[in-house]
């Protein structure tokens, strides 16, 4: 008797699958008026017991929770051993931090499913439509301003403007000068930056340009700017702060808009392989952003002198000012989701009412997605305010200066220690970073499952974790900003001369959304920790870095193992 094998079973259960029903049987029965015409059919309506509205939901609920459960974990277990073995705090406070971290994950389910049904379809229909009813030079407006909104709008920006006071002035002055004498003139730098970045993504598009050129061209301008700027007496501060701030000019709701709007304008102009990517604008945004700042810092340091800035600073004081309702919890949080999802999502619905005429079918869903993203962001910064503030009672959760108990770190232990830390924090936040998860579905639905979206996660986050892991010694060896740097761009470019464009434009994209509401608090935190902003400048940008690289030798293994 033959043994029945897995293709067996297979095919038993495919003709199972394929069994005909006969469509008269799907359908009511057509019936005739007295005057012989069709009376339309009215269904029953369906009523459902609450029980049924409980299994529905719990199954609905249950599914997209755990999907977040399994990427905020490996940060909470790292914080609450840190909590138990390196401040040693109570269990009461670490069960305290765990409530936080239940709202991240309530938080990030929301946000990710307000993503999913309202953000995302919006943006590619919008995408989609818009080549069709107008000429490039509009769209080249539209793209630009929209750029500017999302760089204003963007509360995560914000965070490394607020840094001002922190900078010390005998050590950066034009870093000093560009936060607090200048911040309104680069708020607009960067804005006019991102709007570019996002032009030439578009006509890349338009003009069917590869993108390994376009990249490489843009990273050997930013490459260029870096070294003047570091061999330019008092801008060398602004290094790392350029870098760091290209990596968070984009927030997870404008992130994810971006890319629905690019996939979408590309499935309407694009032909053959290119239609596939749609990829690309981020990182664009994020290089042009960081020519920007440094740009802005050269063209300052023509103009104002270093003991200017340094005389000026001297003089001026800082008044303590009473915080406002505005300032705290819960209402700073829900103005910070506001603030990031309604201006760019209005911005674009405007456009699309005034000058498309386009009505679209599913407007309450936009509503529904748009009211979830703001909610889930709102219950995500609440949640990390929360779990970070009982986690920094009487010490900071990321003094690691204090943990190691050396203030220079002398020994290799001490070095070893901080490394592990950095990675560790690098690896959970980036998993965790609702932009990655929703990268990774649209790509996994691209390639048609080619590229898993756990898989591409995880190699984007063990990046995060190294390239984290590297940026560390900008803060704990003297004047080594440069030195990292610079070589770490050398190798990405270096892979990226190697890689096909379809793996060029995913990893530069899925770099591009590591550096979120979930990644910058903690990684900047680590950098105020060991040394201050303009010695701790540079770890986001290095988190972004290294997970380009990661995907990138993702690809070249792909293409080695599959030839």
């Amino acid at each position: 008797m033959r043994k029945k094998n897995r293709s067996d079973f297979q095919a038993q259960n495919a003709a199972i699958e394929m069994r005909q029903i006969s469509y008269d049987r799907l359908t009511p029965k057509i019936r005739r008026g007295t005057s012989g015409r069709i009376v339309p059919h009215v269904a029953v309506p369906v009523k459902l017991h609450l029980k049924d509205i409980y299994r529905l939901l719990k199954n609905y609920f249950k599914n997209r929770f755990f999907d977040q459960v399994w990427v905020t974990a490996p940060l909470l277990v790292f914080v609450g051993i840190f909590q138990w073995w390196g401040l040693e705090h109570s269990w009461g406070a670490i069960g305290v931090t765990a409530i936080g971290f239940f709202a991240v994950t309530v938080g990030l389910m929301v946000l990710v499913e307000g993503l999913r049904v309202g953000v995302i379809p919006f943006g590619d229909a919008i995408g989609n439509t818009i080549p069709k009813k107008r000429a490039l030079p509009f769209i080249v407006m539209i793209v630009f301003l929209l750029g500017v909104v999302v760089t204003f709008a963007e509360p995560t920006l914000a965070l490394l403007l607020a840094l001002a006071p922190l900078v010390a002035v005998e050590q950066a002055p034009y870093l000093y000068f560009l936060l607090n004498d200048g911040a309104s003139m680069l708020g607009w730098v960067v804005g006019g930056s991102v709007g570019l970045g996002l032009v030439c993504g578009v006509i890349r598009f338009f003009r069917g340009w590869r993108i390994k050129p376009v990249i490489l061209g843009a990273l050997a301008f930013a490459v260029g700017m870096t070294i003047w700027a570091w061999l330019t007496p008092g801008v060398r501060g602004v290094v790392g702060f350029a870098w760091d701030c290209g990596a968070v000019v984009l927030g997870p709701v404008s992130v994810v808009l971006v890319l629905a709007l690019g996939m979408g304008m590309v499935s309407a102009v694009a032909r053959g392989r290119e239609a596939v990517l749609g990829l690309g604008m981020i990182l664009l945004a994020a290089i042009v952003s960081v020519m920007g700042v440094l740009g802005l810092a050269l063209v300052t340091s023509m103009m104002v002198s270093q003991e200017t800035i340094i005389a000026g600073a001297q003089v001026s004081k800082v008044v303590a000012v009473p915080l406002s309702w505005t300032h705290m919890t819960p209402s700073h949080e829900i103005l910070l989701a506001l603030r990031a999802t309604l201006p760019a999502m209005l911005f674009l619905w405007i456009v699309a009412q005034l000058f498309l005429k386009e009505k679209f079918q599913e407007s309450g869903m936009l509503i529904y997605g748009m009211v979830l993203s703001t909610l889930g962001l709102a219950i995500l910064h609440v949640g990390l305010t929360f779990a970070y503030a009982h986690v920094g009672e009487g010490t900071s959760i990321l003094d690691v200066k204090g943990l190691v108990g050396s203030s220079r770190f002398g020994t290799p232990m001490d070095l070893m220690m901080i490394g592990v830390i950095a990675g560790i924090i690098g690896f959970a936040t980036a998993l965790a970073e609702p932009g990655l998860n929703l990268l990774g579905t649209a790509i996994e639905g691209r390639t048609n499952g080619v590229i898993k979206k756990k898989k591409l996660s995880v190699v984007v986050a063990l990046g995060a974790a190294f390239g984290t892991l590297i940026g560390v010694l900008n803060s704990v060896v003297p004047a080594v900003s440069f030195w990292v740097l610079v070589p770490v761009l050398s190798a990405m470019v270096l892979l990226t001369v190697f890689s096909s464009e379809e793996w060029v434009a995913i990893a530069y994209d899925g770099g591009g959304v590591v550096s979120g509401p979930m990644t910058v608090p903690w990684v900047y935190a680590l950098g105020l920790g060991l040394g201050g902003p303009v010695d701790g400048g540079g770890l986001l940008s290095m988190g972004v870095a290294g997970s380009i690289m990661a995907v990138l030798l993702m690809g070249l293994w792909e293409r080695i193992h599959v030839s």
